[in-house]
């Protein structure tokens, strides 16, 4: 796989995860039925602060490792593989703990595309060639 392919997945795993979030949050709510905007509605204002607080902060960490990951797998960074899978394990388990979800047709669709490539992703770091490319860093990279 040429870099550039390889950097191409990058960004389009990059921009779902984008879309996805902000779309979800901000346009596809407005078109969910009145009973389900009025759920949502009740579960934000059940939070604590303490709750608040604590699952910013997962957020936030979790966030933190997904950019810090994305820059190594860009610069083909030797721990960037182990990063990315590690956040990415850290966040599936975290939805454990999750009330119900009420999530839009689209949404779905951006979600179900942004399992895909992260698991193409994954699948490319651990189990193609391009997983040498990850051993060297910086200039001592081969091309």
């Amino acid at each position: 796989m040429k870099n550039s392919h390889f950097r191409t997945l990058l960004l389009a795993t990059l921009l779902s995860y984008i879309l996805g979030g902000i779309l979800e949050i901000f346009w596809f709510e407005r078109f969910l039925p009145p009973a389900l905007q009025a759920y949502l509605q009740s579960q934000e204002e059940a939070l604590t602060t303490l709750q608040i607080i604590t699952k910013g902060m997962i957020a936030f960490l979790l966030l933190s490792c997904f950019i810090l990951s994305i820059v190594g797998l860009w610069r083909f960074r030797p721990w960037a593989p182990k990063l990315f899978l590690a956040q990415w394990i850290a966040g599936c388990l975290l939805t454990v703990d999750f009330q119900p979800l009420v999530i839009s047709g689209p949404g779905v669709f951006l979600a179900s595309l942004t399992s895909l490539l992260d698991g193409l992703l994954i699948g490319i770091l651990f189990f193609t060639p391009l997983r040498a490319r990850f051993r060297f860093s910086g200039s001592q990279c081969p091309s």
